[in-house]
């Protein structure tokens, strides 16, 4: 009956009741009579129940329903059944009675054909069956005057929209066809209620014999339990002194022969410590003699650098010197300026193209590409044998010293390229 209800109240949803005064007026009733019952539902004022939320309604009518005693469910349920009822007679062109069409095959087939004809389709009934259902509560409990009051009650509120005397007569049909079916249902089910009561209050008692021989075997079964686990650990405590004992036999026997074998490679490790002793005076040996050779290639080093800065000098810083030391007189850049024309006119061209391609400059400015510096600064001072007052090549030749790391060398080249700078300005 619980569950019934509840999917009641929940088909037309708490917004609906909410806003739907007979259905709210129905649900305060009875809040109000169980209020005793639901402390935790008292407020300020207990006649403000009407005016709470959807939410707290909700909660309200849950908690309701746990509370409530048969008979006043079954009031609820039909106050709300007769309600929808009276309101789908009013707005549908058809009403179904399931239950009669589980019951009546003469019934069945009117509706199927009513149906056919109203809608087109055809539609089968044939997996309706109808389910007896017992309720512990006595049905001559049940205030049908309360039930009827409530479906003159919602005829009250309807009868603005609807005939008064057809909603009446609607819901009266309802309830008595609901009082004739329990009537019924009793002839068979009375008997059986009250059986079901007796088998009840046995099983009742069985239970609670049940109940108490089983807390008597938990408590045997705790007993055994605890006597079990005081042998199991003793027991347990008697393999482990067990196995201790065991342990330190074994480590005493692996001592004894831990100690012979330390006695044995004791005198083995001082054989080795001998014979690593000796190993180590001609290592020794040894490396004073690399100690010796290393000093001997660290002169040898050493006097190959000296050489070659030498011969370096002797390529390229000599003849940049012999270059530095030139006449720069003006008599001397005259004549420079002569050589120049010459080079210049038919005759030098002809020469300059004849050895154009393996001029030193061109050697130099492949071995600059190259990064062969030292190459470079060579041919450098080449070509400068040849224009000692060219400026650009001065500029390269300082380049290329630096780069070959002679900082010294680049310094003086870069000098001299300023100082023909400032000298062919002057002029």
């Amino acid at each position: 009956m619980k569950s019934l209800l509840r999917r009641s109240t929940a088909s037309c949803g708490f917004s609906t009741t909410s806003s739907d005064t007979y259905l709210l007026s129905i649900i305060n009733r009875y809040l109000v009579r169980y209020l005793p019952y639901l402390p935790y539902l008292k407020t300020s004022d207990d006649n403000n129940i009407c005016g709470t939320t959807d939410d707290s309604l909700g909660e309200f009518t849950t908690k309701l329903l746990e509370v409530m005693n048969e008979q006043d469910l079954f009031c609820l349920y039909m106050a709300f059944h007769t309600y929808l009822y009276m309101l789908a007679r009013q707005n549908a062109e058809i009403v179904i009675d399931i239950t009669k069409i589980a019951r009546d095959a003469s019934y069945n087939q009117r509706t199927r054909a009513e149906l056919k004809s109203v809608t087109g389709l055809s539609i089968t009934f044939d997996d309706l069956s109808e389910i007896q259902q017992c309720y512990s509560f006595d049905p001559a409990l049940i205030n049908w005057k309360e039930i009827r009051d409530n479906v003159t009650f919602a005829a009250l509120m309807l009868d603005h929209a609807f005939d008064h005397r057809e909603l009446l007569r609607y819901g009266f049909e309802l309830i008595d066809e609901a009082r004739a079916e329990i009537e019924t249902s009793e002839k068979y089910v009375a008997k059986a209620r009250d059986e079901i009561t007796k088998l009840t209050s046995e099983r009742e008692s069985i239970a609670a014999v049940k109940s108490a021989l089983a807390a008597e075997l938990v408590r045997v079964a705790d007993q055994r339990d605890a006597a079990l686990a005081g042998r199991n650990r003793v027991a347990q405590q008697h393999a482990v002194a067990m196995a201790e004992m065991n342990r330190l036999a074994g480590e005493l026997h692996a001592a004894k022969a831990d100690g012979k074998e330390l006695i044995t490679e004791n005198a083995r490790l001082g054989s080795e410590l001998a014979a690593a002793i000796a190993s180590g005076n001609a290592e020794a040996s040894t490396m004073a003699a690399l100690r010796t050779e290393l000093s001997h290639l660290a002169r040898d080093r050493d006097r190959v650098a000296a050489q070659s800065e030498r011969w370096f000098n002797a390529a390229v810083v000599w003849a940049a010197g012999r270059l530095l030391s030139a006449p720069r007189s003006r008599r001397g850049r005259w004549f420079h300026r002569v050589m120049l024309r010459f080079r210049a006119g038919p005759m030098g061209c002809w020469m300059n193209r004849a050895n154009h391609k393996d001029s030193p400059r061109n050697r130099a400015n492949r071995a600059r590409d190259a990064r062969e510096w030292e190459l470079a600064a060579r041919f450098y001072v080449d070509e400068l044998n040849r224009n000692v007052y060219d400026t650009a090549i001065w500029i390269q030749l300082g380049h290329a010293l630096k780069e070959a790391g002679k900082t010294s060398a680049a310094e003086i080249a870069y000098h001299r390229a300023t100082t023909l700078s400032e000298d062919s300005h002057s002029v």
